[in-house]
C-alpha cells in the first residue's frame, strides 16, 4: 500500500545519509528515551510519520514551526492508521493522540536543541 503522507518539501530531497543523520522515527534522536518509544503502534509501523516530524524539528525556527510540525505529525499518524484500518485502528488512534501530546507538551527541548530560541 502506497500512502501519501504530508511533509516539508525539503524531506523529498534528503540524501540517504542526511536522512539517517536527521531522522530516527519516534523519540528525540539524542535522547535515551528514543530507545524506549516504539516505532510501531500495535504492530503498525509509523516510522515515516516520525521521520517527517524529525525534519520539521530540524529545520524549524519558530514556535509556529513547532506547532505545524506537531500537527502534521498527528495527521500523518492518522493517515497511516486510517489507511491500514482493521479492528486495532481505534487503539492506534488513541496511541497516536498520546504521541501527539508527548511532542506538543514535551518536545520543546528537542525542537530548540542547537538553536537560538527567538521566543525567549
Amino acid at each position: 500500500m502506497n500512502i501519501e503522507l504530508k511533509a516539508h518539501p525539503a524531506y523529498y530531497s534528503l540524501s540517504a545519509a542526511k536522512k539517517t543523520e536527521i531522522c530516527n522515527g519516534m523519540g528525540a534522536k539524542d535522547s535515551f528515551l528514543a530507545k524506549l518509544i516504539p516505532n510501531t503502534m500495535y504492530g503498525l509501523d509509523v516510522t515515516e510519520a516520525g521521520n517527517r516530524h524529525d525534519l520539521r524539528y530540524h529545520i524549524g525556527q519558530t514556535e509556529d514551526d513547532k506547532r505545524i510540525a506537531d500537527i502534521e505529525f498527528f495527521e500523518n499518524l492518522l493517515i497511516i492508521i486510517n489507511n491500514t484500518g482493521g479492528w486495532l485502528a481505534w487503539l492506534r488512534r488513541r496511541r497516536a493522540l498520546k504521541y501527539y501530546e508527548a511532542v506538543h507538551y514535551g518536545g520543546h527541548d528537542a525542537f530548540w536543541a542547537n538553536k537560538v530560541n527567538a521566543s525567549g
